[in-house]
């Protein structure tokens, strides 16, 4: 019945599909665990993402638009909104701690709407071109196994804010070895089906884990809850240019 209900937590926190939960499932207990389900929110996504691919065939174009438009829907674009919080905050050029700042602020600032547009119409236009499907669903679960990882493994920004409060709340060493395992195992069964294919999904990942620590130390001393939406919006984009792109020589 724990599990049952952590996996309902996790997609009540990380998504916008009603959860049957009471105020005192709500607990400690219940949450020491939640980040070993969010992968499973990513499960949820790509089963509508291969369905509407393999339903719109016809209609390209439609196609392209739902697909753009189904994780967003599937999150309620909670990582979205990380993504634009930290556009404003970046190309604020300002200070450390005012960049924190900006972050916080629940307005979107100029930098967020111009960058959210363009993510937009490369999303758009990778998923126009996406021959190569199955490979590419199983970015939505690497990306999120690997954002719970960094919870549990990288520092943190600030002493308050959602990544602090799961870092501390969180099983770590449990965290850690179902979502390091989790990652592996899939990206083996992935080449092992698809070869040399599945390292466009695949290295796009690996690649924005480490660009992701590299650049939340080197501008924010840490990650935060809006640099870890920041981080799975770019990991999918990145994998879907690389599936597109890659589609072409591999």
């Amino acid at each position: 019945m724990t599990a049952l209900k952590t996996i309902a937590i996790a997609f009540s926190m990380f998504s916008a599909i009603p959860m049957p939960l009471k105020a005192d499932d709500w607990n400690e207990h219940n949450l020491r665990y939640l980040l070993c389900a969010f992968p499973l929110v990513g499960a949820v996504s790509a089963t509508l993402f291969f369905a509407a691919f393999s339903l719109f065939s016809a209609l390209p174009i439609l196609r392209a638009a739902l697909l753009t438009a189904i994780p967003v829907l599937v999150t309620g674009g909670i990582h979205l909104d990380g993504l634009c919080d930290t556009c404003d905050a970046f190309f604020s050029h300002a200070s450390r701690e005012r960049k924190l700042e900006i972050m916080k602020d629940s307005h979107a600032g100029a930098f967020a709407i111009i960058y959210c547009a363009l993510y937009f119409l490369l999303y758009f236009a990778t998923c126009a071109e996406l021959q190569q499907i199955v490979p590419f669903c199983a970015v939505f679960v690497l990306e999120r196994q690997l954002s719970a990882l960094a919870v549990a493994v990288f520092p943190c920004a600030k002493n308050s804010g959602l990544a602090k409060t799961f870092s501390d709340s969180s099983a770590k060493s449990a965290v850690k070895i179902v979502n390091a395992s989790g990652f592996f195992i899939l990206s083996a069964l992935l080449i092992a089906v698809f070869g040399t294919t599945a390292l466009t999904v695949i290295l796009p990942c690996i690649a924005n884990f480490a660009l992701y620590y590299a650049f939340s130390m080197r501008i924010f001393g840490g990650i935060t809850g809006d640099l870890a939406g920041a981080f799975l919006q770019i990991t999918e984009l990145l994998a879907l240019l690389a599936c597109v792109i890659g589609n072409q020589f591999l």
